[in-house]
């Protein structure tokens, strides 16, 4: 869950992108709106989850037990937030680490989707940039992206999908979130200015 008044691992692709003819895309711009909200004290909108989000967290710790069984680990859970050690403003709740220098991701998609991951690795590209951003705050080496569906047999119900940490993405996000930061505090500013 992302905390409030913070950029969140799980949605900071969207600031590593251009926008045309201006350093952010417009959906970046969006989320520097909502995190300036959050910063004022504005009370977040009630989160909408469909019936494959209820049911994915439903069977996470199945999910994740069934990941430690497979592949002979521990997962230590890290169900609580955490910031990046160089960014204070930045941060993330991860479902586990794996040893000293490995975590866990766990998703639990529907039949359709887990058929994708178990054939092609589709939703590596989806969780690709939350990923890289929890190997950042937790200084790993490489994260595990497990897609795990009950109705599967075993062992096609676990597909682990392992990503590695990428320099170059890593460099680029320092670039950026101090510029990201930088546009929720103008807007914060402007805010409070209204306030007065």
């Amino acid at each position: 869950m992302p905390k409030q008044g913070f950029i969140s691992a799980s949605k900071v692709g969207v600031i590593l992108k251009n926008g045309k003819g201006q350093t952010f895309t417009v959906g970046a711009i969006t989320y520097a709106e909502e995190i300036a909200q959050q910063v004022i004290g504005v009370k977040p909108e009630p989160d909408f989850k469909s019936f494959d989000m209820e049911r994915g967290i439903e069977n996470e710790w199945l999910a994740i037990k069934t990941y430690e069984e497979r592949e002979l680990v521990e997962v230590h859970s890290m169900q609580e937030w955490r910031t990046h050690p160089d960014f204070p403003y930045f941060g993330g709740t991860p479902d586990g680490l794996v040893g000293l220098i490995g975590g866990v991701d766990v998703k639990c998609p529907n039949n359709n989707n887990h058929f994708k991951n178990l054939m092609h690795d589709t939703q590596v590209k989806d969780y690709y940039d939350q990923c890289q951003a929890y190997m950042a705050i937790f200084e790993r080496d490489y994260w595990d992206l497990a897609s795990f569906n009950e109705n599967y047999p075993t062992p096609l119900d676990l597909h682990v999908m392992r990503i590695q940490k990428d320099m170059d993405w890593q460099e680029k996000l320092t670039e950026r979130l101090p510029l990201f930061w930088s546009l929720i505090n103008e807007q914060v500013e402007i805010l409070k200015g209204k306030m007065i």
